[in-house]
């Protein structure tokens, strides 16, 4: 889900170079991909924030 609202987040930002999406055009796109018998939509479990935070200390994580 959190990847499918970052794909419309900046496939429709005005304000990044190249051409971009309607919010329609680019919320079709992600129904396809959900469509696919292949997909799952993964959520995150109960050691998300644990394993993350981990993640994000040891490569030493920065910026926006």
């Amino acid at each position: 889900m959190a990847d499918d609202i970052a794909f419309l987040r900046v496939m429709t930002n005005r304000k990044l170079p190249g051409s971009r999406l309607t919010v329609v055009q680019a919320a079709q796109i992600v129904e396809e991909w959900q469509a696919q018998p292949n997909v799952r939509v993964i959520v995150p479990g109960d050691e998300h924030w644990t394993l993350f935070r981990r993640l994000v200390i040891e490569g030493q994580a920065s910026g926006r």
